[in-house]
């Protein structure tokens, strides 16, 4: 049996993306594999109890004090270290390891996903036979494994994740994402009792709505936001916010606009799983370019996704349930977290626009 370590610690989005990594493996090479996926505790939700995954280790494990000192000399030499003093950097890692047991683990593969400094020192201590990394990483750590060269600069990044299984000689099938949801009767259970407590049964359907990303860049206006709402209390649907404890100030704005009680906030108040679940059994989910919508996307939820500074043909939701609302600007796609125009990016996608995708529905 062929052991298999995937690296992708972080972050939502990404993970979920990186899904079809383990489901293309277990495609093609069913129990003759065995599949262990490296996650940061705080996204493990995204990989645990997955049908495709049969190990689950966690980052945090390795974050001792020479893992620290190793990952600072690595960060200050990476891209200064000549390729041919490369095999002194990998040599030490097989016999100082920031974690022996991940070496006793005797991995024949490590497909590192993650790409980074940190990634690295955990993918060169498994000391497996094949170190794999996606071609789009490039920040000299790409120079300790075996990179597939693609060079599509158009091509989704699932497919850049998937395009990684080539050195494999492994036929991808594109057509299909096996991601991998599985949820427990337990889960069920949970979620069936948090919808209870805002007076939602098994049958009520409800629209989610994702204010936020990680960037500034790609946040919907508030104001927008409180309209679509308005719209969605007029034609009579149930409404759940999501997202994390940081948001409640933009749950307080919409307040301001005399929404008091006309959406439930579940901000900070469910956990990955729980997320992934109550996503999965949305009516319809309105999101920026952020983690919920890749999620919705991966689980066939109809999803509308609202884009700016990111390319939607890279980064946008793949499931034929979705929708992609994008701005009409000659800067669009520009990939500022900040608009150097101090411009609120996504204003011109005007609230009516959405709405009327909205009522397709």
């Amino acid at each position: 049996m062929k052991k298999i370590l995937i690296i992708r610690n972080s972050s939502v989005g990404d993970i979920v993306m990186a899904l079809p990594v383990a489901g293309e493996l277990k495609r093609q090479f069913g129990n003759d594999v065995e599949i262990t996926w490296l996650v940061k505790e705080v996204y493990a939700g995204l990989v645990e109890n997955n049908k495709y995954i049969d190990k689950v280790i966690y980052f945090e494990e390795f974050k001792n004090r020479y893992f620290r000192i190793v990952k600072e000399i690595l960060r200050n030499l990476n891209k200064k270290i000549e390729n041919s003093k490369l095999d002194f950097m990998k040599k030490w890692l097989k016999i100082f390891p920031v974690n022996k047991t991940l070496q006793n683990k005797k991995y024949d593969i490590v497909l590192d996903l993650q790409g980074s400094v940190e990634s690295s020192l955990i993918a060169l201590s498994a000391n497996a036979d094949i170190n794999l990394i996606p071609d789009f990483v490039a920040n000299g750590i790409q120079r300790f494994y075996k990179q597939v060269n693609i060079k599509d600069n158009t091509v989704h990044r699932i497919e850049e994740y998937l395009n990684i299984l080539c050195a494999l000689k492994i036929n991808i099938d594109h057509q299909e994402y096996l991601y991998g949801w599985s949820f427990a009767s337990e889960e069920i259970s949970k979620m069936k009792s948090i919808l209870k407590e805002y007076e939602l049964t098994d049958n009520s359907k409800y629209v989610i709505l994702a204010l936020t990303t990680q960037w500034k860049s790609k946040n919907y206006p508030i104001e927008y936001w409180a309209t679509i709402i308005k719209h969605l209390n007029k034609v009579g649907k149930k409404i759940i916010i999501i997202g994390t404890d940081s948001d409640q100030k933009d749950i307080d704005k919409l307040i301001k606009f005399g929404l008091t009680n006309k959406f439930i906030n579940l901000c900070g108040k469910t956990n990955m799983r729980e997320l992934a679940l109550l996503i999965k059994n949305a009516e319809l989910v309105i999101a920026g370019d952020s983690g919920p919508m890749h999620i919705a996307s991966s689980l066939n939820v109809p999803v509308i996704a609202l884009f700016g500074p990111t390319n939607p043909e890279k980064w946008g939701p793949v499931s034929k349930n979705s929708v992609v609302l994008s701005i009409d600007e000659d800067c669009k796609y520009c990939y500022k977290t900040r608009c150097p125009k101090n411009l609120d990016c996504l204003k011109n996608i005007k609230p009516d626009i959405v709405i009327k995708e909205i009522d397709r529905y």
